[in-house]
């Protein structure tokens, strides 16, 4: 996990297996990336998430961050969803992020 603070973009990466891609038939999931305000206290912004979802294979996630006008703490998760709605992965936690 990586937060870009110039540019505002906050990244995700991944190692690609293409072995469990393949037992497991998840060539056609997308991810998606959410970021939980789990102490909201009146923050501008209780949750984020990815306007475009990258493909499983790509190892990577990106969301655009809107500028805060106070340090804020997220629960960043992310899952797996198939592009055609059929199923999609458990969430896992990734751990916090300050912005």
């Amino acid at each position: 996990m990586d937060f870009d603070q110039e540019n505002q973009v906050f990244l995700v990466t991944w190692e690609y297996d293409p072995y469990l891609e393949k037992k497991f038939d998840m060539g056609t999931y997308d991810s998606f990336l959410f970021l939980y305000n789990a102490t909201y206290n009146g923050a501008e912004y209780p949750f984020l998430t990815n306007e475009a979802k990258n493909s499983l294979i790509t190892g990577r996630q990106n969301i655009d961050i809107p500028k805060h006008k106070k340090q804020v703490t997220y629960e960043v998760y992310i899952f797996f969803v198939e592009s055609y709605g059929g199923g999609n992965t458990d969430s896992m936690h990734l751990g916090k992020i300050k912005i």
